[in-house]
């Protein structure tokens, strides 16, 4: 394989945050950026590792290289194996909706589906818990929103021209996986 880059970067990543071993069937890998109308500040929730841009476009490019044979055996030539079951997903977190948008399914074997049925609907829970957090802090947000509710209610944040800090809460995430 000829670009030496496209392994060395790969590895790095998954060294950096210690997936050497242990690889599920399928591994999604979020960038996050904002999708909002009315906030100055947008780019600030931005990816700052992707200069101040989306991430979604880096965690899609990552995906692309580690889900290519020929970065593969390179990183196998480096100790670090992947296993051939394991595919790759990119895709971005809209921090303002807590919306994801996978990218490239049509390249996800149909034998990884089900994993990526079961993502999804996690995903979405989580979406939806996390929006709920977020509601109590927002004065236009009902105390007994349910999550659906409060979800809906994020979103339409995201479109109220009223709103100049939809994405207000973001900030005091307290875990991070």
């Amino acid at each position: 394989y000829s670009n030496q880059e496209d392994y060395r970067v790969v590895e790095r990543a998954l060294r950096d945050i210690g997936l050497i071993s242990g690889f599920a069937p399928l591994v999604i890998i979020l960038g996050h950026g904002s999708d909002c109308l009315n906030n100055p500040h947008e780019s600030a929730y931005h990816c700052g590792a992707c200069s101040g841009s989306r991430g979604g476009a880096n965690a899609r490019a990552i995906a692309a290289m580690l889900n290519d044979p020929r970065v593969r055996r390179q990183l196998l030539a480096r100790g670090l194996e992947v296993p051939e079951e394991t595919r790759f997903l990119g895709g971005l977190h809209h921090t303002a909706t807590e919306a994801v948008t996978y990218f490239d399914l049509e390249l996800l074997p149909a034998s990884h589906m089900r994993q990526l049925h079961l993502a999804v609907d996690i995903f979405g829970r989580v979406a939806e818990r996390n929006a709920h957090e977020r509601c109590r802090r927002f004065e236009t947000a009902r105390l007994d929103f349910s999550p659906a509710e409060a979800l809906q209610h994020v979103d339409d944040r995201t479109e109220d021209l009223a709103q100049t800090r939809p994405e207000y809460g973001n900030s005091t995430n307290a875990v991070c996986f």
